[in-house]
């Protein structure tokens, strides 16, 4: 989560509230600035990182500690149209 920090054990900060155009555009300055590809996940990627048994299923707490329960966007435009990897 963008604005977050891992200690080690934990995540701490305040994570950012973006749009998905914000979001895109810190994921490609910071690709620039820093060397790192980053990028916003995609729909799949992000599946694979929720607990189902949590109500409302959010991102598992096991893996993201701290991780803020609300949405996260995703790099893929239409989440009903076929996955493409």
């Amino acid at each position: 989560v963008e604005g977050m920090q891992w200690t080690g054990t934990n995540c701490t900060g305040k994570p950012l509230l973006l749009d998905r155009a914000e979001a895109t555009a810190l994921a490609t300055e910071r690709w620039k600035a820093e060397g790192v590809g980053w990028r916003i996940p995609r729909a799949a990627e992000l599946q694979r990182l929720v607990d189902k048994s949590l109500s409302p299923p959010g991102l598992n707490p096991q893996m993201f500690p701290s991780a803020p329960g609300q949405w996260h966007w995703s790099a893929t435009a239409n989440v009903n149209a076929p996955s493409v990897n």
